[in-house]
């Protein structure tokens, strides 16, 4: 693994090509403001100049600052990775993760911080072509990461909500935990309570929690609990907000789903209406999945190792319902199309809105994979 000071070099070599823009830059706050506004504008290669400039720039006093020096650093590794130098980006948060843990502790915020940084790079890397390792090299991040949650200390209050906060999201955002739903669910109680004690409960933060412990009793059939949270993060969020924030609508969705497994059609049926008069977040928008489930793999077709796909074309109602599928294509068993309208059905949308008003989206497609594990 390279140094930082050896990475810096290596990088300030491949853009050497860019530098030519920077002549004029002499001091180290306009190599610093250069990057920024290049940040702002989404370029990449001019960030990376700049970020390496600020480096070459700064004064012994202020690189001896241990917060300015790690600071420097996260923005050098950042503009690599918005800049698609994927590979220069991973080495950089590693050493920045070697640096952090050695100066301020391995859990300290700023470790972890740059520890998801780097995790989320290769999340990001595996869906390139020939990076089939970059995903299981994630999924052990992860999961480092989330078994390291158990040592960090309350105090910081502040410090330790943001730590537990952030290394749960990606469960939240991807859906699946590298960890046992028990464990997970302890870490994401423990997560709860450091947030309430540090945000409040309306804080968004603290309700994004509360909505990933409401999938994770759903998951456990435990639908009585999964109902009180999500109806929690509903209600939280649509009094907080003049629009209907993706969070809730996806509570609506996952209520409509627990109330009819508990068999309270009424309460499944309000939330239907609920996700019928959302109000969007943009008067002109496309339909969003907020809900979806994948088709059950036939059993007939698994023993006899079957695999294939089905290629269905739908409509989306103003409630956003699915409507009217129809079969355009299929290969392999015909029960993947029973499957695959039976998984279709349980999925909803924030509905397509045009001039403020729900429409009907039509002609939507979609492809259902049928594939099993080698």
């Amino acid at each position: 693994m390279r140094t930082l000071r050896q990475l810096t070099m290596a990088v300030c070599l491949g853009v050497a090509s860019s530098i030519v823009h920077a002549e004029t830059t002499t001091t180290f706050s306009e190599a610093y403001n250069n990057y920024t506004q290049a940040v702002e504008k989404g370029n990449g290669a001019q960030a990376v100049t700049y970020a390496n400039l600020a480096l070459s720039l700064a004064s012994e006093s202020i690189l001896a600052d241990a917060d300015n020096h790690y600071a420097l650093q996260y923005n050098l590794a950042n503009a690599l990775r918005l800049n698609e130098q994927f590979s220069e980006a991973e080495d950089a948060y590693e050493s920045l993760i070697n640096y952090a843990s050695d100066t301020f502790g391995p859990l300290h915020l700023k470790t972890f911080l740059v520890r998801l940084e780097s995790y989320d790079l290769m999340r990001t890397a595996a869906k390139l072509p020939s990076t089939t390792s970059s995903f299981h090299r994630a999924e052990k991040a992860l999961k480092a990461i989330l078994n390291d949650l158990e040592d960090v200390p309350v105090e910081p209050l502040h410090d330790a909500a943001i730590i537990y906060y952030s290394a749960l999201s990606p469960i939240a955002r991807y859906g699946a935990t590298p960890l046992s739903f028990s464990r997970t669910e302890t870490l994401t109680e423990k997560a709860l309570v450091l947030a309430n004690e540090s945000w409040g409960p309306d804080d968004l933060r603290t309700v994004h929690l509360s909505f990933l412990m409401g999938k994770l009793r759903y998951a456990h059939k435990d639908y009585e609990q999964a109902s009180g949270y999500l109806e929690s993060v509903a209600e939280r969020v649509n009094d907080a907000l003049f629009y209907t924030h993706p969070w809730a609508l996806k509570a609506h969705a996952m209520l409509v789903e627990t109330y009819s497994k508990m068999g309270e059609e009424d309460k499944a049926t309000q939330h239907c209406q609920i996700i019928g008069r959302m109000t969007p977040w943009d008067n002109n928008q496309e339909p969003d999945p907020i809900y979806r489930v994948n088709p059950v793999y036939p059993r007939a077709a698994a023993i006899a190792r079957r695999e294939g796909y089905v290629v269905i074309e739908f409509d989306i109602d103003e409630q956003g319902f699915v409507r009217s599928p129809d079969v355009l294509e299929y290969q392999g068993s015909k029960k993947f199309i029973r499957s695959t309208l039976d998984a279709l059905e349980q999925w909803r949308y924030a509905p397509k809105f045009t001039d403020g008003e729900p429409v009907v989206a039509q002609n939507m497609k979609v492809q259902m994979d049928f594939r099993l594990s080698r």
